[in-house]
């Protein structure tokens, strides 16, 4: 049987029963992707997917790999009690025939209705929660200016031309907030994303724009030569609590290698 129509066939009507349906199947490179995708609520909501991709013969087989995909993945196959040998490309069990293809697929089936409901659930945002950062994105967009410059002179960094330290400056003070409370630290976050957003013009070209679809404030490079979204940025590096800005300079290289002065 074709692969596709087998995974559809099995996994199917669990996925159904969840509101999922079946997407199609897509190659890349030395693997085959299989989605099946669940129908958003709203237009806020994060995709939810479940994703199956199978990657090339190798060392006598195949390897496929079951992900939960929605504000985090999930791998099925940490889920999953099983015989099967583990796969050689991460997260993946490994087959020879199409018959222990359709033995780990019914084991996935399994998965897909005892903790299918409850991994969703627990990887799907909250609408109260995507409005929220819509708004922080949409203030981002309309007072950026006054944000750059009112967090540029709080911090002495209005006179500073070179951006390594600038760069290097912000990232130490996003540092030194990474045990605040995310509500004690927001408005400090968007006057840093305003600094950021501003000084990647600056140094590349392009223009701050308001992404309707996506609901963010991004920056934009002429001839779109890049493009970022210095709130997510910023935030990242905030709760990861990053004490590193040299990941952060590199995206202000006009070309890989470039130094960033």
């Amino acid at each position: 049987m074709n692969r596709a129509k087998m995974i559809k066939k099995i996994i199917g009507e669990s996925a159904e029963n969840l509101g999922f349906y079946y997407k199609g199947a897509s190659r890349d490179g030395g693997s085959t992707d299989y989605v099946f995708l669940r129908k958003k609520e709203n237009e806020y909501e994060t995709p939810q997917r479940i994703w199956f991709i199978i990657f090339d013969w190798y060392r006598g087989g195949w390897d496929i790999r079951m992900t939960f995909i929605g504000t985090k993945h999930i791998e099925a196959y940490r889920l999953i009690d099983s015989e099967f040998q583990e796969g050689f490309s991460g997260d993946c069990l490994h087959f020879k025939d199409e018959e222990e293809l359709e033995q780990i697929l019914y084991l996935f089936k399994r998965i897909i209705e005892e903790k299918g409901e409850k991994i969703f659930s627990e990887i799907r945002r909250p609408l109260e929660e995507i409005l929220a950062e819509n708004e922080r994105h949409w203030k981002m967009y309309q007072e950026r200016k006054i944000l750059n410059e009112t967090y540029r002179k709080m911090y002495g960094l209005e006179n500073t031309q070179f951006t390594a330290k600038l760069i290097r400056t912000m990232c130490s003070l996003i540092f030194e907030k990474k045990d605040e409370k995310f509500e004690d630290v927001e408005e400090f976050l968007l006057g840093m994303a305003a600094i950021y957003g501003d000084q990647l013009i600056r140094r590349r070209r392009g223009e701050w724009e308001w992404d309707d679809k996506n609901k963010t404030c991004a920056v934009r490079g002429e001839n779109n030569s890049f493009y970022e979204i210095p709130l997510m940025v910023v935030c990242w590096y905030w709760k990861r609590k990053i004490d590193d800005y040299l990941p952060m300079l590199g995206n202000f290289r006009n070309y890989p290698g470039e130094t960033v002065t």
